[in-house]
This record gives C-alpha cells, structure tokens and sequence, in this order.
C-alpha cells in the first residue's frame, strides 16, 4: 500500500490517466468534423476542428470557424444569402424533361410544370400544299395525342379517302415513320412555326402502279 501511495504521489500525470481512463465515452469533448455532408464527418465529434473536406466543393478552400456552407445560388429555392462557400445543396425547381418545351437545364427537381411538346401541333388544320392525286390528303385534318405512345400524335383523315397517320414530334420537329395506308406507303418529315402557326411536312410517297414521287403539305390552324 506504502508503495502504491509512493507512485500516485509522484506521478500526477498517472492519476489523470486513470481518471480519463475511468471516464464512458461522450463525456468529454471530441474534436472532428461535425458538417454531415462532409467527406471526413465524424459523427461522434462534438467540436468542429475546421477539418471538414468536401470531395469536388473545397479542395482548396480552408475551412474555418468563419466558414459557412450552404446554396450560394440566387436562383436556387433555398438560396442562403450568409452561406460563405457552396455545399452543392443547392435546389432549383422546374422542368426536368429534356423534351419538353420549357426545359430547364439548371432545373434539379422537377415541380410539374413541363409543357408537352405535342400540345403545339393539337389542333384542327387547314391543309394546302401540292399532294395531289395519286397522294391527295384531306382538306382538314385533326392533330390529337396518341396516348398508347410517348411523343406520338395522329393525323385524321389523313387522305382525301380517310384513314389516319402516325406522327412523332420532338420540340419543334415532326415526323411521319414509313406506313402503309390503302395501296400507299408514305413517310415524312417537317417542322412547326409557331410563329406564323404552319406546320409544313414534305411526304415521300409510292402508291404502286399509280405512281410514285414527293410533295409539301401545309397545315394551317383553323
């Protein structure tokens, strides 16, 4: 026992070893990255120590007590005007479909808003243009949604003598896949001005012993 009093007395760093030794975990202060999106975080820090790294955010931005990270972003919904440096957080809502006619590039969350391309080309037209006989087409037609298929409108009546004809649009671009319609096999391509409201589409066309060629129709809103 003599001897045991001898060696606390004369080694007081031995006793404080023996009481942070004693002590359960949490009790005392542990210093670390305490940011949770941080590359390094630690979630049993209770002191920030300023050693938060961000992969691709901060390799070269010292990270301090004055340090405050966050979206520096104008634009973005959660913008944070006493954010210091970007933490990539950053929220900005729009039209997330690259089809769409108000797509947003810069948009992360979609908020509902897109505008299906097909809506400019609905509609009831007025067709001009020189497909004559043996290609006559119809002197209105109807533009509507193909619902069974994604970016797919249909044209009726198509012909003079009826029928209907597939379409596929992209923006403002307008296609006819090759199909077949009575005794004619047609495809086609164009595009919409929405400007002047024409959707012109230039038809390649074979109706077998009746003939063969190309023409330009022009549909005008009605």
């Amino acid at each position: 026992m003599k001897r045991l009093n001898y060696l606390l007395a004369a080694s007081p760093i031995l006793i404080l070893w023996i009481i942070v030794s004693c002590k359960k975990d949490g009790e005392l202060p542990i210093k670390g990255c305490t940011y949770p999106q941080a590359d390094n975080y630690n979630p049993k820090a209770t002191i920030d120590d300023g050693s938060c790294i961000f992969t691709g955010l901060n390799d070269s931005i010292p990270v301090g007590n004055d340090t405050i990270w966050g979206c520096t972003n104008p634009e973005a919904d959660n913008y944070d005007s006493t954010a210091t440096h970007d933490d990539g957080s950053c929220i900005i809502s729009g039209c997330t479909d690259p089809k769409a006619d108000n797509y947003n590039p810069d948009a992360t969350e979609d908020d509902g808003s897109c505008i299906d391309a097909r809506e400019k080309f609905a509609g009831t037209w007025a067709v001009g243009g020189n497909c004559e006989f043996p290609f006559s087409l119809a002197e209105t037609t109807d533009i509507t949604f193909n619902e069974a298929e994604e970016d797919s409108v249909t044209l009726e009546p198509f012909t003079a003598f009826g029928g209907s004809a597939r379409g596929v649009v992209d923006h403002s671009d307008i296609t006819i896949p090759e199909q077949t319609l009575g005794f004619a096999v047609f495809s086609g391509s164009g595009s919409i001005d929405t400007t002047k409201g024409i959707i012109t589409i230039t038809y390649d066309y074979d109706v077998g012993f009746l003939g063969a060629g190309t023409c330009t129709a022009e549909y005008s809103m009605k």
